[in-house]
Formats: C-alpha cells, structure tokens, sequence
C-alpha cells in the first residue's frame, strides 16, 4: 500500500515538472494515473485484504487489552482530578491547568470510549 501512495505522489510531482512547458508528457502521466488508479484493486488487492485481515485479528485479542483493575484505576484517577480541577472555585486557570484538564478530558475519551469486552 505504501508503494502504491508513494507512485501516485511521484506521478504528481513528475506532472507539475512538466506542466511548465511539456503539456504532451503531462497528460500521458495523467492517463498513468488513471489507469493505475482503474487496476488499484486488482495490483494491490492482496496486501489490502491481507492489511484488513492483520488488523481485525491481531487488534482484538483478549490478551491485548488491559487489566480490567489497571482501567478501573485509571479511570477513578481521571475522575478525582477532573472532579478536583472543576470543583475548586479559586482556582488561577493558567495554561497548566487548563492542560492538565485537557490532557484529563482527552485521556478519558480516548481510553473509556474503545471498544472493549466487558
């Protein structure tokens, strides 16, 4: 998949070289383009399956996901300095803690909305 980005950018960069000038060359790029793009599934069908197919078996092995006590830890920890930062009314909200609540906030939805078992 890697090669196939890496030959339409280069098609890209050859086209706008002879764009200055040779627009003959820059229309035969054109048509290369297009018909790699038209046998896209049939040269490199096999590695997107094969892409798919590694990622939807080894992503979603049990043995991959965390401890359920180590997210219950994580989540109480994010909850006590979320519930802590909103709760404290003289609070100076600088760029710290404005990060920090960021960091916290974006954690949670990061971690808790992931699909998991359980």
């Amino acid at each position: 998949m890697g090669l196939y980005y890496l030959i339409k950018k280069a098609c890209k960069i050859i086209k706008a070289t002879h764009l200055v000038g040779e627009d003959d060359e820059a229309s035969e790029i054109d048509k290369f383009v297009a018909v790699l793009e038209l046998n896209h599934d049939f040269i490199f069908g096999d590695a997107t399956y094969q892409i798919n197919n590694n990622r939807q078996r080894n992503l979603r092995k049990p043995a991959a996901l965390p401890l359920e006590d180590d997210v219950n830890k994580l989540r109480n920890f994010t909850l006590e300095n979320i519930a802590s930062l909103t709760s404290d009314s003289f609070i100076v909200w600088d760029s710290h803690n404005f990060k920090k609540l960021r960091g916290l906030t974006v954690s949670r939805l990061t971690l808790f909305n992931a699909r998991r078992g359980g």
